[in-house]
């Protein structure tokens, strides 16, 4: 697999905080083909020192596609060739994408967006330091709180996108945690764990699903049907398992604590 590098920038210490702290549980189980970094700077400090490489910016925009605030408002500043042409740039982005949408993006799907064929684009930061596209990914319909584990889906709707992308660098925003309303921990967790997940050896497309299940804590047993039942748990311990039943205050931790985790998947190897 060609290497792949994934940053996180973001302002606030206490997100960045937790970014950190996640990508140090999980690190010993990602490829040596993927790194997970994060900057503590604003997008265009961020891009003022990186050196130039075929990059993709993540921008969790909206289902309309305004990037009119918070992380959105950073790339269009980073992406326009002069400030004066950030908002004509930012309707161009809309129409071209909501164009090729029927004008609405689904909360939870991704869409590339190739910046090259783009006036104004030419000359800016962004374009000096390799960005090819932007990859807009609604993490909402209208700012507003949502629920979770969209967070994950999020992540992972734009890593099944990237798979398809010839690019080396994933600049990334944290998913849910300004307008979503999603704790800075709960948000690194889901967004760092998806990315594992995703990139994990795993012995069969089964193997990866029933991982997800034990993450996010679905409970298999919904499933009903027995033979589906022992398939799922074919993957996991005992630990496992017991996850998915547990009351009181053990049942509160979520997504799944990433040490239990990997005890309670069989082919991790403990």
């Amino acid at each position: 697999m060609p290497p792949i590098k994934f940053c996180f920038v973001n302002t606030s210490s206490i997100l960045v905080e937790c970014l950190q702290k996640a990508i140090a549980e999980v690190s010993p189980h990602l490829p040596s083909s993927v790194t997970i970094t994060v900057a503590q700077q604003s997008l265009q400090q961020f891009f003022q020192a990186k050196e130039p490489d075929p990059t993709t910016i993540v921008t969790p925009a909206n289902s309309f596609s305004f990037m009119g605030g918070g992380f959105d408002k950073a790339v269009i500043n980073c992406l326009a060739s002069d400030s004066s042409k950030e908002k004509i740039l930012e309707e161009s982005i809309q129409n071209h994408v909501l164009g090729i949408n029927q004008g609405f993006l689904p909360p939870a799907s991704a869409h590339t967006i190739d910046m090259r064929g783009f006036s104004y684009f030419r000359g800016s930061l962004a374009d000096a330091k390799g960005v090819t596209s932007i990859i807009e990914v609604p993490t909402m319909e209208v700012p507003s709180p949502i629920i979770h584990d969209r967070v994950f889906y999020c992540t992972w709707a734009l890593l099944e996108k990237l798979a398809s992308e010839n690019v080396e660098t994933v600049i990334l925003p944290a998913f849910g945690a300004g307008f979503g309303g999603v704790p800075p921990g709960t948000c690194a967790r889901l967004m760092v764990g998806a990315i594992v997940l995703w990139y994990m050896p795993a012995p069969s497309p089964l193997a990866r699903s029933s991982a997800v299940l034990l993450y996010l804590r679905r409970k298999y047993s919904k499933f009903g049907k027995p033979s589906d039942i022992k398939k799922i748990e074919a993957y996991y311990t005992d630990s496992g398992k017991k996850s998915f039943t547990e009351t009181g205050k053990e049942s509160q931790h979520w997504p799944l604590p990433w040490k239990r985790f990997i005890e309670g998947l069989t082919f991790m190897g403990h």
